[in-house]
């Protein structure tokens, strides 16, 4: 055998053992090429080698090469021979037999306790233990006939326990689990006790399946013929749940069925799972429904093309994975908690995704869509449903002192975090700390410590009398109306919804066909530049191939947030070099990512003539700036039918996604839907500079230079467009209180906020706005004191307001989207920790723009234009006017400062202008250095951190 091949071998065992749980045979599928007698001696040898390291999987890896070699037509691989009884001969194995007997007694129907017993003693778990079974249970039999069924019970607790074991020798455990079932059997007769005796063969039939020593055809045979046998007592008037576990139970067998007509088989399979779904229904039982109907999804999607019973195999997996999903949004609907909806999702997310390859292969791309956004960010849409609720309703008790206790707890930490300074705290030299401030340090710790668990507690406490995790409220999912609703007015506007499922990522795009269609469209009915058959609407697929979640999803989580939160925790301690490095290798991150799309063949079959994208990215896509993903030259041209873009476009300047688009990036259209309904319109008015708040610096300048500096560059932008004084909050003013009071004043239509934030993607609701007496955390904006129903447009000129740590079921939480819940239409946010000068710029532009009466999604687009062209001379010229605007001011602070007493103070305003000035005079130093037609800002790192939500 050849090294290739043999590492071949090695890569796909690998593959095997870390797919998620029934996507072995897919996996196998998909590298054919390599399944032969080869591979099952390379598995028998792996196998081996992880028991003698103690490592698991061994027995799984085994069992999986007999299935292999079954297929193949092989004998199964020789299992090793059970060892000699050894130490302790045969008393050992009846004292350990006898032990396992009275342990299960003691802790009746309790597993774990078996489990820790058999843990203890796996040198007897192995066929050594048959016949002393058998000879024990004989005695007990012959000296206790009187107790012998009730012994039988107790037998048959250990046998499952044993059977589900997962240490020892999976095949050993499983003969010895048959030989338990049969020696109960010996005593539960059909006559005496029909029901257990009905029980029993289940569960033997059930390690027969499972079986891996024998042939494999007679092993199911077995099943098959003790499924039977039960089912002549489970029947569906007498016992309709145990009927309807067989028959799933059955199903399974008839489906792996080895021996017979294989349509035949499978006829019988598909038979039984509906028989079984008959009673396994969504409301009545939805764990047992899920599990049958994902059964019978597995069986459809397997078949794929192939026709049997007058459907397709992907037809026939609809029907069990469509049953499945509701028995999921039951039991999610049923659950009480947050976390527990979370992982009753996360568990299921393969069904979805299994359903939405079904829909994609039946061309069903309408009920793809409306999938997808079943699937994700389910817990936003809920906490939005919720707050729009409040909007209506007053707050009732004891929700509302609940509440008030959650913003008195965050108060008290952001005093804990923030103490007054006092002399006496640190020691003189200020590099160490005394004894009795190491205390207090040790003291303010631990009282964080509780503050913050205290915190969690009652956000669950809160959670809890949410009416829509108390089942008085339900939220229904996107219906194909209210999808086209949101895109009715809009006809050069689609929307791209992503999905990823473990083999491909999806594109679905949801638009208006160009009226009367194009040559091409007639030829191919699936373009969508045929009037289509949807109402009026087109709704088409673009997949790029073999970029699946671990393909694709990995990749981002490895290549993109890895990287910069490693960068981020370095530049926390002064090391600057990875962040640079991050912002270096960006182009190519980014570069790749298109490449992986195929964004040219997307462009190119399903874009013509529109000029806005709603995209709703999927999992680590959200942190990706779509607006900087690069085409290549041949999808730049607009074809004629387009709409002209914003001004400033034309041959040569368009690179990137944003410039041939407008976009607007959401998390769900679910989400995009609840600001239309707010705004009853897709648009949300231009609001007048007059209703504008700002929240700008919000600390202490003297201590934030870059605040302060960012404060200095956008007062004259304050001042051009007129912002009331009344309604800025600068530097020490800006407080959580004035914050609260601006954000929910009904004169207030719009805020910007220009001051620090960051993300915390352990624990989002954590992610907070930094103020000058403490934080504004996103689990404070989620809270129903922090309602802004009034509220139009949102800037959040700060770090990482849209970077979140998304998980399996799509639900990002950041700022940005906490803005959307409150009750924002519009928010204009950022996905990383971006510059203070450029954002700034950016801002400026921004609001020009929309001061010409530009919408928000051309005005981002025109500014972030604008801000990639600006020159070296042009952005020099503008810290120099700002400098210039300083150079009164710091005459005017420095005579102040003279007469101050010595030692004058730090804070005093002439140190601060004076520092804000040698910045800016730096900057614009290092500037002059460079060509006066260099573009300073034209990396993406500067202008594509900033994204639009919501509203046009």
């Amino acid at each position: 055998m050849d090294e290739a091949r043999v590492q071949a071998y090695l890569e796909l065992i690998q593959e095997l053992l870390s797919c998620p749980g029934g996507q072995e045979a897919a996996v196998l599928t998909q590298r054919r090429e390599l399944v032969d007698g080869g591979l099952v001696a390379m598995m028998g040898q792996v196998a081996e080698m992880l028991r003698r390291e103690g490592r698991p999987n061994a027995d799984w890896l085994e069992q999986m090469a007999g299935q292999v070699a079954q297929r193949l037509g092989m004998p199964s691989p020789p299992q090793p021979p059970s060892p000699r009884m050894g130490e302790g001969g045969e008393e050992g194995y009846q004292r350990f037999f006898v032990g396992l007997l009275q342990t299960s007694q003691e802790d009746w129907g309790q597993q774990e306790p078996v489990w820790r017993y058999l843990s203890q003693n796996l040198q007897y778990l192995n066929l050594n233990l048959i016949p002393v079974m058998e000879q024990g249970v004989g005695q007990f039999i012959a000296a206790n006939p009187e107790s012998a069924l009730g012994f039988m019970g107790l037998l048959e607790n250990v046998v499952i326990d044993l059977k589900d074991f997962p240490l020892g020798n999976r095949a050993d455990n499983l003969e010895i689990a048959i030989a338990g079932y049969q020696l109960v059997l010996r005593v539960r007769t059909r006559q005496q006790t029909p029901e257990l005796w009905a029980q029993t063969q289940n569960n033997l039939a059930i390690a027969y399946g499972d079986r891996i020593r024998g042939d494999r055809a007679d092993n199911l045979e077995r099943a098959i013929a003790a499924y039977t046998l039960a089912l002549e007592i489970y029947t569906r008037e007498d016992f309709p749940q145990d009927w309807a576990m067989t028959q799933n139970n059955l199903a399974n067998a008839y489906y792996a069925r080895i021996r017979g007509d294989r349509a035949d088989n499978l006829e019988q399979a598909i038979a039984g799972y509906r028989a079984a779904l008959d009673i396994r229904t969504p409301t009545t039982n939805p764990l047992d429904c899920l599990q049958t109907g994902c059964n019978l999804g597995k069986l459809g999607f397997t078949l794929g093309k192939e026709v049997i019973d007058d459907q397709t195999g992907w037809a026939l997996a609809l029907e069990g994975y469509q049953v499945a999903m509701e028995a999921v949004e039951q039991s999610r609907a049923w659950a009480t908690d947050d976390r527990r909806r979370q992982e009753i999702l996360e568990n299921a997310i393969g069904v979805y995704a299994n359903a939405l390859q079904c829909h994609i292969e039946l061309k069903q791309y309408d009920q793809a869509i409306l999938l997808t956004e079943r699937a994700r960010s389910r817990h936003l849409v809920e906490l939005m449903a919720t707050a729009d609720l409040y909007d209506k309703t007053a707050i009732p008790e004891p929700l509302a002192t609940y509440l008030q206790q959650y913003e008195d707890l965050q108060g008290q930490i952001n005093r804990l975090q923030n103490p007054p300074q006092d002399s006496g705290n640190l020691a003189s030299s200020g590099s160490s700390l005394r004894p009795e401030t190491l205390r207090v340090v040790k003291s303010r710790s631990e009282k964080l410590q509780d503050l913050q668990a205290r915190k969690i507690d009652l956000w669950q406490q809160i959670r809890r009398l949410d009416p829509i995790l108390a089942g008085e409220q339900e939220v229904s999912p996107l219906s194909w109306p209210e999808l086209t609703h949101l895109l009715a007015d809009l006809p050069t506007t689609a929307l791209v919804s992503f999905y990823s499922t473990n083999d491909h990522t999806h594109l679905l795009i949801l638009r208006k066909p160009i009226p009367g269609g194009e040559p091409e469209a007639d030829q191919n009915p699936d373009s969508p530049l045929a009037p289509g058959d949807l109402g009026g609407w087109a709704c088409t697929v673009h997949t790029c191939k073999n970029q699946g979640y671990q393909q694709l999803q990995t990749w981002l989580r490895d290549q993109w947030l890895i990287p910069y939160q490693n960068a981020m925790n370095a530049y926390g301690r002064k090391d600057q070099q990875p962040f640079q490095e991050w912002q270096n290798t960006m182009a190519d991150r980014l570069q790749e990512l298109a490449d992986r799309l195929d964004l040219n063949t997307l462009i190119h079959q399903h874009l013509q003539g529109i000029d806005e994208l709603i995209l709703i990215p999927h999992i680590f896509l959200h942190l990706i700036p779509f607006a900087a993903l690069p085409l290549s030259p041949s999808a730049s041209p607009l074809p004629e039918s387009a709409s002209p873009l914003p001004e400033g476009e034309g041959p040569g300047v368009r690179e990137y996604l944003g410039d041939r688009f407008r976009l607007r990036i959401l998390p769900s259209a679910n989400i995009l839907k609840y600001c239309h309904d707010r705004q009853n319109s897709p648009s949300a008015p231009l609001v007048p500079f007059s209703a504008y708040g700002s929240v700008e610096g919000a600390g202490d300048p003297s201590t934030d230079p870059a605040m302060a500096i960012a404060r200095s560059l956008f007062e004259p932008i304050a001042q051009h467009f007129g912002i009331p004084d009344q309604h800025r909050l600068l530097d020490l003013k800006a407080t959580r209180d004035r914050y609260h009071a601006l954000i929910t004043n009904p004169q207030i239509q719009a805020v910007h906020s220009i001051h620090h934030a960051s993300a915390q993607l352990d624990n989002p609701l954590n992610s907070a706005l930094y103020l000058a007496d403490g934080t504004i955390t996103l689990g404070q904006l989620l809270s129903y004191q922090w309602r802004m129903p009034q509220i139009q447009d949102i800037f959040l000129a700060a770090c990482e307001t849209n970077l979140g740590n998304p998980n399996i079921s799509d639900d990002i939480l950041t700022l940005g989207s906490g803005f959307l819940c409150a009750g924002a239409r519009s928010v204009v946010s950022t996905l990383w920790s971006v510059d203070a000068i450029a954002t700034t710029l950016f801002c400026q532009f921004y609001y020009y723009e929309r001061q010409l009466g530009r919408d928000r999604p051309t005005a981002l687009h025109n500014a972030q234009g604008e801000l990639r062209r600006q020159t070296n001379e042009q952005v020099a010229t503008y810290l120099q006017k700002t400098i210039k605007s300083l150079r009164n001011p710091l005459k005017l602070a420095y005579e102040d400062w003279r007469k101050q007493p010595i030692p004058r103070p730090e804070s005093h305003p002439y140190r601060v202008i004076n520092a804000i000035l040698s910045t800016l005079d730096t900057k614009a130093s290092r500037l002059s250095k460079n060509p006066a037609d260099f573009q300073p800002f034209a990396s993406p790192y500067y202008w594509s951190a900033f994204i639009l939500q919501g509203l046009r």
